[in-house]
């Protein structure tokens, strides 16, 4: 039977003695987080709460969240891992859209949420010091100690009896409504996807795993279940800002991390880090990089400093994980077109939907790895897919424009970066792509404002004076004239989601904010109509 749990039992009874998790400075065996497990799952069947618990947790990596998660598992409830860096409101709503009934998270953060009002759940699991001065809300609370203060040998009532369709995780992803979505994963989903990351990157009891990404990003589905069930060690590495790669490099030596996934701007901040303070990083040996496209000109500066890595380039969304897979080739460094995203997972099939005359279409994936459906209200709903493209199957609109050559997959962007100015279709990633390929610029951002396209760049540190002129020039050379932002802005750095993508809503505030600085209402107006009618006029601005 396909499920989650079966990995650290297994793991348990085959590696008993052996590192399975290394956090905030401490080390635990297989036995030893199989028994925490076991006693965080007979806690929860000692509340005697009804079948299908959700457990929520709003936890910094830590030995408690791991056991909460792996305990979960365990009992078969469903856990909902929040980033810690989620403002109380949002948690709010997660809480009370995902039906929670047990909630852990510090004592200290517990204090935001009551200011919140918060009163959803049935009981709270509190960690940290308890303080006799604080009055929480009405509902139940718990300490953690006293939580896991259970007997073994008491919890002698039988577990759930467990269904490969069961809820196993529920991740929360930005909506387009601007209210975060819930998509539920099944036990069988999510193994679907763990048995096949393991074999293909042939993890092993002799893999050291870095845990870089927020237990709240479907990035770290790999990180937890694939380390288990190899029987390798989980290195949590600490939640540090999106800053230096420093420190990642240093953990990665320190630590002798051989596998490491993460999105490529953390990479790119690694190779930055590396061309000043060179870390020995020969202890890689796969690194994996997904949830936004690698420029070719940064891989290839970033596989200068991890030459003997095996480098793969995955593609998936929240709802279906990792589908699509590359390994990359000598053939793609050494060439000038893009780096592919592959070709589909045994699990995954996939279906581009073609505008007339287009090589580009629309990818829709399937599989047995697809979500069962996103939550509202405590309740699983079958949205967000699309049926017809086959005779039984569930697709799912990843609103991806993706083409295939040669038997590869080719990612060109976002159906929603695509915009139509004067009948022209343009895809504002088009723009983005000759940007980032110019010497001195290490991000860039496309918007599109009233039918205005707004730039945004930053240059690397080492870059001081990033000429606009040569930009202009680049992007003129490139693309036609239709095609050619309105402005363009130099920052220091670009807003970033809790998940390190770049935050577009806010970059359109940034561009309005300045049109409301530079003139009011009709002025403003004129401005921005100026723009449109002048290719060409730039802007330095400072963020």
């Amino acid at each position: 039977m396909a499920n989650l749990k079966n990995y650290l039992k297994q793991s348990g009874i085959r590696y008993p003695n052996s590192a399975a998790l290394q956090v905030a400075g401490e080390s635990f065996s297989y036995s030893e987080l199989y028994d925490m497990a076991c006693r965080f799952s007979c806690g929860l069947n000692a509340l005697q709460m009804a079948q299908g618990l959700k457990v929520a947790l709003w936890l910094p990596k830590s030995l408690q969240a791991y056991v909460s998660i792996f305990g979960s598992v365990e009992q078969g409830a469903t856990f909902i891992p929040i980033d810690i860096s989620t403002p109380a409101a949002r948690v709010n709503y997660i809480l009370n859209d995902s039906g929670a009934d047990i909630f852990i998270c510090r004592a200290a953060d517990y204090r935001s949420l009551f200011e919140s009002k918060l009163c959803s759940v049935k009981l709270v699991i509190l960690v940290g010091q308890e303080d006799s001065r604080t009055v929480y809300p009405a509902c139940r609370y718990l300490y953690w100690a006293d939580f896991m203060n259970t007997d073994l040998t008491a919890c002698s009532a039988a577990r759930p009896t467990l269904d490969d369709e069961k809820i196993a995780y529920i991740f929360y992803t930005s909506g387009s409504t601007g209210l975060p979505k819930g998509a539920a994963i099944s036990h069988r989903a999510a193994c679907v996807f763990v048995d096949w990351a393991v074999s293909y990157t042939e993890l092993s009891s002799h893999d050291r795993v870095a845990n870089q990404a927020s237990l709240g990003f479907d990035l770290s589905t790999f990180d937890l279940f694939a380390t288990l069930s190899a029987g390798a060690t989980l290195i949590a590495i600490p939640d540090w800002p999106n800053g230096s790669g420093y420190p990642f490099s240093r953990f990665i030596q320190e630590q002798r991390i051989s596998v490491w996934y993460s999105v490529p701007s953390l990479l790119n901040r690694i190779a930055e880090s590396q061309r000043k303070s060179p870390f020995n990083l020969a202890c890689l040996r796969v690194i994996i990089f997904a949830g936004e496209p690698f420029i070719k000109a940064d891989l290839v500066a970033f596989q200068q400093h991890v030459k003997s890595a095996k480098l793969y380039n995955w593609y998936g969304a929240t709802e279906i994980n990792s589908c699509i897979s590359h390994l990359v080739t000598p053939e793609n460094l050494a060439s000038d077109q893009p780096l592919p995203i592959g070709v589909p997972c045994p699990f995954a099939k996939i279906k581009l939907v073609f505008d007339r005359d287009s090589v580009v279409g629309e990818l829709f994936v399937a599989g047995d790895s697809l979500m069962s459906g996103y939550v509202k209200n405590g309740k699983i709903r079958k949205t967000g897919f699309v049926r017809g493209l086959d005779k039984e199957r569930f697709y799912y609109a990843t609103g991806d424009l993706v083409s295939e050559e040669n038997g590869l997959l080719i990612y060109h962007g976002r159906r929603d970066q695509m915009v139509k100015r004067s009948g022209y279709r343009i895809e504002l990633g088009e723009i983005e792509n000759n940007l980032r390929n110019h010497t001195g610029v290490e991000e860039a951002a496309c918007v599109y404002v009233d039918k205005t396209i707004i730039v945004f760049v930053t240059p690397y540190a080492s870059c001081q004076n990033l000429d606009e002129a040569k930009l202009n020039r680049r992007l003129t050379e490139k693309l036609p004239a239709y095609m050619c932002p309105d402005q363009i802005f130099i920052v220091e750095k670009l807003p970033k989601s809790a998940r390190g993508k770049i935050d577009r809503r806010k970059l359109q505030a940034m561009y309005l904010d300045t049109l409301n600085q530079s003139g009011a209402d009709d002025g403003a107006t004129a401005a921005a109509a100026d723009n449109r009618s002048e290719h060409g006029r730039k802007r330095r601005v400072v963020a």
